[in-house]
């Protein structure tokens, strides 16, 4: 077995996550910058937001990815969840940092899918590879 890369991880959840988040943000001025994807489900912003409760100096940026599945996704129908979801990260973030957006496009200009969940189809590199 190989040894771990990073051995200093820290795992938690809940109140004892935010414990954590709370006195590491209050040893002193700490800036954070939270990577997200935007998307429909409500329990997207429930991370930066217990950042932002956390208090502390410094600031609170956020990457923000977002997918674009083309106009004849299913994920259309969920937009009013998305839009309410940049609303809520827009209005926690205010004053404390800035968003910065990449959109990733998922299809290409035939609305073909241009990538997979688990990686890269033949013809196109991994997701991550296009950003």
């Amino acid at each position: 077995m190989s040894e771990m890369r990073w051995d200093y991880y820290f795992l938690a959840s809940g109140a004892e996550l935010a414990a954590f988040w709370t006195q590491r943000l209050a040893e002193g001025p700490r800036d954070v910058l939270c990577i997200l994807a935007l998307g429909f489900d409500p329990r997207m912003c429930e991370g930066f937001s217990m950042l932002c409760s956390a208090s502390g100096e410094g600031r609170r940026d956020i990457f923000l990815i977002e997918f674009d599945e083309g106009p004849d996704s299913p994920s259309q129908a969920l937009q009013l969840q998305v839009d309410q979801n940049r609303e809520r990260l827009n209005e926690l973030i205010r004053g404390r940092g800035q968003v910065s957006v990449k959109q990733l496009r998922l299809v290409d200009v035939t609305g073909r899918i241009k990538i997979t969940h688990f990686g890269s189809n033949q013809n196109h590199p991994p997701w991550w590879a296009v950003m």
